[in-house]
Parts: C-alpha cells; structure tokens; sequence
C-alpha cells in the first residue's frame, strides 16, 4: 500500500520531462506500474531512512509559499519525487547521458533528504518539548539509525522548488 503522501506519476514524469505534457501510461518506457513501483519502493526507503512519522504534521519554523505551513507529508512527497524521478532517469533513460542532469537531481534528492530528516527530528522535538505544535496530540517517532550519511551541496532550496 502506497504511502499517503506519496507522488502521483505525474509528479515524478514532471521532474523528468520539464518540457512538455503527458504522463507515463500502460504503453511508455517506463510504463505507469513500473513507476508506481519504484515510488512505493522508494516511500518505504524514506520511511527507512528518517522514521516514521505522522504525515499532517506542521513543520514549525518551515513555511512555504508566504503564509503556508508545511506537513511532513508534503516535504516527504517532494523528497520522494526527486529520488523517485533520479531512480527512472537511471534505470530507464542512461542513453540521455547526460551526467549533470543526474548530479543535480542526486544533489537535490539529497538536499531534500537532509531537510526531511531534520524536519522530522524537529517536529519530534517540539512534541517532546511540549512545543505545543498546533494539532499534532501524541506522536510516536522511530528514529531509527541511518545506514549511511549523505553529504549535498547545500543547494538552499526552498520548498517550491523542490517540486
């Protein structure tokens, strides 16, 4: 079952393919279940990576667009179209060659990656420290350990841009 805040295959075909419409479908390489495959498979690995984590909640101190607050489901759907959108470029499009295309997607699935990890600790620590995070109650986090440490170039992208 996919992850709730999981992104559509339109979400990761418009990171792929910037100009231009359509989507990926039952007749594309890749197809839309192969898509939506490695999407699952990449939400899982998320969850993997950060813990679980209760989607709806507010990112305190993230705000978006002015006045929009942010969810951890929205910056965890953002992290996931990157990492879901480099996952098809490698697997199914390697004869684009086009190295920096692919570097600058890892550079910002990672930057997205360590925003998410933070956010996650960030909201736990509000709801331990009695923050009082508007809406939230009691959440249960698992941190988890981390099987590797990324590093990014700290692009300082902000949330509309990740997608």
């Amino acid at each position: 079952m996919a992850a709730s805040w999981a992104p559509s295959v339109e979400q990761v075909h418009a990171v792929i393919f910037t100009r231009g419409g359509g989507t990926f479908g039952p007749a594309t390489r890749p197809t839309s279940v192969q898509v939506v495959e490695i999407v699952d498979q990449l939400a899982t690995e998320l969850v993997g990576e950060v813990g679980s984590f209760d989607p709806s909640a507010v990112i305190p101190g993230f705000v978006g667009s002015p006045g929009d607050v942010v969810t951890l489901g929205e910056l965890a759907r953002r992290t996931a179209v990157l990492g879901s959108a480099l996952q098809v470029e490698d697997a199914f499009f390697p004869e684009h060659g086009d190295s920096s295309r692919g570097d600058r997607l890892l550079t910002q699935y990672l930057t997205a990656l360590k925003r998410l990890r933070q956010a996650v600790d960030d909201v736990a620590a509000a709801v331990e420290g009695g923050d009082g995070v508007a809406g939230l109650g009691t959440i249960g986090f698992d941190r988890g350990l981390l099987a590797t440490e990324h590093t990014s170039a700290g692009l300082g992208l902000l949330p509309e841009q990740l997608v």
